[in-house]
Order: C-alpha cells, then sequence, then structure tokens
C-alpha cells in the first residue's frame, strides 16, 4: 500500500546476502534512524494483536502484522500448500508454520508512513481475534506444537 518506500525495500533486500536467517520480517520499531508514522489507534491495535499472536501462537515477534516479508524459496516452498489463510492471519499462519519448522525469522525495523487510507474497519479487529482463535484450534488439530 506504499507505507513502506520503495527504497526501504531495496535496503531490506541488500541485508539478504549477509543474513542467516530463512526469512527477513519488516518490524516497525521506533529506534535510532527509523522513522513511523501512524496514529496512536493503529499502533495500540498492532500491540494487542502481536500481544494475541504470541499467547494464543507461541509466535513472539513484535510486529506481525508488518506488511514486509521476506523468505528464501527453500524456507516458503514446503509449507505452500498448508496455508488456508487468505487476508490479515496470513502472515501469522506463515510464521507459525515456519517457526514449527524451525526456521530463523528476523525483525528488521524499517520506515513506515501510515497513508491513512486502512482497509480495517472498526469490527474487524474482533474477527481478527477470532481468527486467531481458530488459527490456533486448526494448527492445534493437525498436530502442530504452539
Amino acid at each position: 500500500d506504499g507505507a513502506i518506500s520503495a527504497s526501504e525495500f531495496v535496503r531490506i533486500v541488500r541485508l539478504c546476502p549477509g543474513s542467516k536467517s530463512d526469512g527477513l520480517l519488516g518490524a516497525r520499531i521506533r529506534m535510532a534512524g527509523r522513522t513511523i508514522v501512524r496514529s496512536l489507534r493503529r499502533h495500540l491495535q498492532g500491540r494487542v494483536f502481536a500481544t494475541l499472536v504470541t499467547n494464543l501462537l507461541n509466535v513472539v515477534m513484535y510486529d506481525s502484522q508488518c506488511g514486509f516479508k521476506l523468505f528464501t524459496a527453500s524456507t516458503l516452498r514446503p509449507i505452500l500448500n498448508d496455508l488456508q489463510e487468505d487476508r490479515w492471519l496470513l502472515d501469522v499462519e506463515i510464521m507459525t508454520l515456519l517457526l514449527a519448522r524451525n526456521a530463523n525469522l528476523e525483525e528488521v525495523p524499517v520506515d513506515f508512513n501510515d497513508l491513512g487510507d486502512s482497509k480495517v474497519s472498526a469490527l474487524d479487529p474482533l474477527f481478527m481475534a477470532s481468527g486467531l482463535w481458530n488459527l490456533r484450534r486448526r494448527l492445534q488439530r493437525r498436530g502442530i506444537a504452539l
């Protein structure tokens, strides 16, 4: 959606050859040298969601919903047929399945500028929380340790 610039994309891609990670995940972390522009409401929603992801799925990531993610093909390919989510929870499902296979995922701080035309409605967080619970149950039924 343009919230992460092309130059930021290039910066992260350049980190790949030296990385020992199976995936690089963008994280909107306010720290020296990084610029984060988004509303307090969106920040708080993200923190609550990341806490739910950690507690329900044992995916310990600061920013599970940042849309910037790079994976090696050899890491991602084995789980593609197992994916069932198609909206907000796709990122979480991918991370959960990869971590269950002991993938090494690394968060990388990114510059982020919320353009304000979010497609998240006031009720969507409720659907997302419910979806997390359903994802947890589905993965447990498949024998995936959380």
